[in-house]
Formats: structure tokens, C-alpha cells, sequence
């Protein structure tokens, strides 16, 4: 797989969802500090979630970073994924796009850039990444 896309990917949803932290400056600290804690604990739990069952993750992983995390937990067979796992994908990356929507919708270039380095991000993802990918439980790697 290509390592490029992978960190691109990554890349572009973190500098998002910092975007997103520059936004909730002005709403307080407290906003502020529950925003950075989702922003650093969203990671461990998609990683734990779905990337210690991909295949991918021992041995060709683009995504380099959630491979590395993954090997801290410990190994979950690879097999279809369950409610659970979707869940611990979706809840997490919702805080980390939702959360700041208030703030960002109020200063329209921050929230025109989170939203295009987000869309990019996940294009990334989509076709580069996970179109590379030789984990079949998993329903992004579907070729079209």
C-alpha cells in the first residue's frame, strides 16, 4: 500500500479537527479542554475499535500511525466486525466533527477549511487507502 496517502489521510483530518480546536478559542477553556481530550482519546478508541482486527495492521498498513497504536492492545481476531466496533468508530469520530460545528459555523473560513481538509481526508481514506487494503471483514476496502 501506498504509506503516502495514508499519512496524507491522517494528516488532513488532524490539521481538521485542530481547525476545529482554533475555533472553540474564543467559546472558553473548558469547551477548549473537553474538545483536545476527545481530539487525543478519539484515536485509541477507533484503534481499538477496528484496527487491532485488520490483518493489515501487522504487516502493510498505510495507515502507519493506527498501526503502531494498534500493536499496543492486544490482537483481535480478524473476523467480520460486530455493532460494537462500528460504534467505537462512529461515536468518536462524531465528537471529533460534530463537536466544534457551533463554533466553526460562526467563523465561515474555518468552517469552509475543516469541512474541504475533512472531505479530502476521508477521499484519502476511501480510495487510496482502504481500496489498497487485503482485510475483507472490512466494508471500506469494496471496490467499486
Amino acid at each position: 500500500m501506498n504509506k503516502f496517502h495514508g499519512i496524507l489521510s491522517l494528516a488532513l483530518i488532524s490539521v481538521a479537527a485542530l481547525v476545529g480546536l482554533y475555533s472553540l478559542i474564543p467559546k472558553g477553556p473548558w469547551l477548549l479542554l473537553f474538545y483536545g481530550a476527545i481530539i487525543f482519546t478519539a484515536p485509541f478508541v477507533i484503534v481499538y475499535s477496528w484496527c487491532r482486527k485488520c490483518i493489515c495492521s501487522e504487516y502493510k498498513c498505510a495507515h502507519v500511525i493506527p498501526a503502531m497504536l494498534s500493536k499496543i492492545f492486544r490482537r483481535a481476531k480478524s473476523m467480520k466486525y460486530s455493532c460494537f466496533d462500528y460504534i467505537g468508530v462512529i461515536v468518536p469520530m462524531g465528537l471529533v466533527i460534530l463537536f466544534p460545528q457551533f463554533a466553526l459555523f460562526q467563523n465561515k473560513p474555518l468552517f469552509a477549511l475543516f469541512w474541504v481538509l475533512l472531505i479530502i481526508g476521508a477521499l484519502e481514506i476511501r480510495f487510496f487507502v482502504c481500496s489498497n487494503c487485503d482485510n475483507k471483514a472490512c466494508i471500506a476496502n469494496k471496490k467499486f
